[in-house]
């Protein structure tokens, strides 16, 4: 459908980063405009089913339910991405590697785990350590041995 191949992801608590190499133009946009669509129906059918708990959960973490919304002419609407999604044309092996090691290290950096591999919704184990995790990557070529 999108001819594309993940390089590396992680998933963290409030965003997440996604590498994914594609063999035409558009086929990033193209994913990342339906991956977007798909999350934020998703996301907002969730909070309209769980309105009441979730805005006490929310409030109870001092977090504003009104983030969600945003208002444009006098009108509030649902919007669950807070930036367009950033996309870095990258052709060389060592760039490529260069941001998965950004990605990977990202909990990391946040506290949450000492190493890379030990954060569990990330490629770093697929990566590092060969393991397959939820999603299936694909490797660089100097990576597969």
């Amino acid at each position: 459908m999108y001819n594309l191949a993940t390089l590396g992801y992680v998933i963290m608590p409030e965003h997440f980063h996604i590498l994914v190499s594609s063999t035409s133009g558009d086929g990033v946009e193209r994913f990342l405009q339906g991956l977007r669509r798909s999350v934020s129906g998703k996301a907002r059918a969730i909070m309209r089913q769980a309105e009441n708990e979730l805005s006490a959960s929310f409030r109870l973490r001092g977090i504003d339910p009104g983030l969600f919304y945003q208002k444009t002419a006098g009108k509030s609407s649902f919007r669950f991405w807070k930036e367009k999604p950033r996309v870095f044309p990258m052709n060389h092996l060592s760039a490529i590697q260069k941001k998965l090691d950004y990605v990977h290290l990202n909990p990391v950096r946040r506290g949450l785990v000492e190493r890379a591999t030990d954060w569990p919704h990330s490629s770093a184990r697929a990566h590092l350590l060969g393991e397959q995790g939820r999603i299936a990557i694909s490797f660089l070529p100097e990576e597969v041995g």
